[in-house]
C-alpha cells in the first residue's frame, strides 16, 4: 500500500519549509487531496498514516496550526469531532449550517426517503433481473424510474444497504 513510489509521489507535492509543510497540489474545501489506490485521501491524514501508522476508528487527524494545507506531522494530532469543533470555535472558523440544512448522514435512506419510488424487495428483484439480462431501460420502464437509477442500483451506488 505505502510503497516507495507512493511515498515519493506524496512528498513531491509538499513544500517543506520552517513551520507548516504546505500541500501544493489539488485541494478539497481547503484541505489537500491525494489519490491512493483509486480513492481520495485528505493529505494531512495521509501524512499521519505515513509517519504514525493507522488512525483509530472514529477519530480525526487535526491541525495544531489551524492551516488546512499543512501536512507537517509535528503539527498534526488525533482527536474527536468534538475536539475538532472546539478548535474551530476557538479559532473563529466554525460555521453554523444554514437553517433547514440537514447533514448528509441524517438523510433518510432507501424506502424511508421521502422521494423513494422503490423498496428493498424491488431493489433485490432489479438486481436479479439485470443479472438475467434485462436492460436498465426495460427495468426502468417496469419500475417507473429512469434507467440511470436502475444502473446506480445494480452498481451499488445507491441502495447499498440492500444485500
Amino acid at each position: 500500500m505505502l510503497n516507495d513510489s507512493v511515498l515519493e509521489r506524496f512528498w513531491e507535492k509538499v513544500d517543506k519549509s520552517d513551520g507548516c509543510w504546505e500541500w501544493n497540489a489539488g485541494l478539497t474545501t481547503g484541505y489537500g487531496g491525494f489519490k491512493l489506490n483509486g480513492k481520495r485521501v485528505l493529505a494531512h491524514r495521509m501524512s499521519w498514516l505515513i509517519t504514525n501508522g493507522s488512525i483509530p476508528s472514529g477519530m480525526n487527524v487535526l491541525h495544531k496550526c489551524g492551516n488546512r494545507k499543512c501536512v507537517n506531522p509535528e503539527h498534526l494530532y488525533i482527536g474527536t469531532q468534538v475536539d475538532n469543533v472546539a478548535d474551530a470555535m476557538k479559532a473563529g472558523t466554525h460555521h453554523v449550517p444554514p437553517k433547514g440544512y440537514c447533514h448528509p448522514h441524517l438523510i433518510r435512506k432507501g424506502a424511508e426517503h421521502s422521494n423513494a419510488k422503490l423498496d428493498d424487495s424491488n431493489v433485490r428483484e432489479i438486481r436479479l433481473l439485470r443479472q438475467d439480462g434485462m436492460s436498465c431501460r426495460e427495468l426502468g420502464r417496469v419500475y417507473g424510474v429512469d434507467h440511470s437509477v436502475i444502473s446506480e442500483v445494480v452498481n451499488n451506488k445507491i441502495w447499498k444497504h440492500v444485500v
